[in-house]
């Protein structure tokens, strides 16, 4: 595992963003705590997981994110610079304000980014991160036949993302991603374990009863989801799909939390058996 949670350089292409489905209430209905779901710059905000879309303006060569479901329903995102750390927010109350890419993984067939989003409304300053997953730049769409034999039922990788826990540290968060599938049950189970950059307090979460859906290749959490944050009971959501030919990337997005320890939300992308699909930072 790298110990950059930064983004590196992101090469300017067209794709599609898919969206997040419903939530999961966790074990017991736990409620999502959002306490430094998200925090950059020691700025803290909620994290959004709507469904939203990414291409290229054809007349200037801009990428632009445009968001079409949740809070911020309405807003884009259009950024001229390749690494998309400079961007313009259009739509809102004010129909302005600036963004940017903040962590993104990339395999051969999938990308997962988190976007931040900062926006004057009604006289007060408002941010959002905008999380998604989506087929890898210049890439087309391809949709894997689930189940399938060839298809193994392990996948191993990396998530990016930001915690914050109660009575302890905050910020930029990153480790290791293990999935197990069960395409003849559809269901999947999540594990994301790692920390902070410069030490502290392990992190850890874990998903399971996830279901998946084998006519488009997307899994979501639903109300049969057991969430756990810290090793302890969570609510929150998850969404994601298989990428390639033969289903040979998963990535995805969460977050979630608890009143004891607080929240992270995050992106993740693991490949079959092995993370070695991932682009290096």
């Amino acid at each position: 595992m790298g110990s950059h949670f930064t983004t590196p350089l992101l090469a300017v292409g067209i794709f599609a963003i898919a969206g997040c489905g419903g939530g999961g209430g966790g074990a017991g209905g736990t409620p999502f705590v959002t306490r430094n779901s998200t925090t950059i710059d020691s700025q803290t905000f909620a994290a959004s997981v709507a469904r939203a879309n990414l291409f290229r303006r054809s007349n200037d060569g801009a990428m632009v994110l445009q968001i079409t479901e949740g809070s911020m329903a309405g807003v884009s995102i259009s950024c001229l610079d390749g690494q998309m750390q400079n961007c313009t927010v259009l739509g809102g109350a004010n129909n302005t304000g600036t963004g940017g890419l903040t962590q993104h993984l990339q395999g051969e067939y999938a990308f997962v980014g988190n976007f931040r989003i900062d926006q004057r409304i009604d006289g007060e300053n408002a941010s959002a991160a905008q999380l998604v997953h989506a087929g890898a730049l210049d890439r087309h769409a391809t949709q894997p036949n689930l189940p399938r034999s060839d298809i193994p039922t392990s996948y191993q990788g990396q998530f990016r993302g930001s915690a914050g826990l109660i009575d302890g540290p905050y910020g930029l968060v990153g480790g290791d991603a293990v999935l197990e599938v069960n395409f003849a049950a559809g269901l999947l189970a999540a594990r994301f374990n790692g920390g902070f950059p410069d030490g502290g307090a392990p992190i850890s979460a874990a998903f399971n009863n996830v279901t998946i859906n084998s006519q488009t290749g997307q899994y979501t959490s639903t109300d049969a989801t057991v969430m756990t944050f810290q090793n302890a009971d969570a609510g929150g959501n998850f969404d994601g799909a298989f990428y390639g030919p033969n289903g040979q990337e998963a990535a995805g997005i969460f977050n979630l939390g608890n009143e004891t320890h607080g929240g992270m939300s995050g992106i993740f992308l693991a490949c079959q058996n092995t993370p070695t699909c991932l682009a290096q930072d």
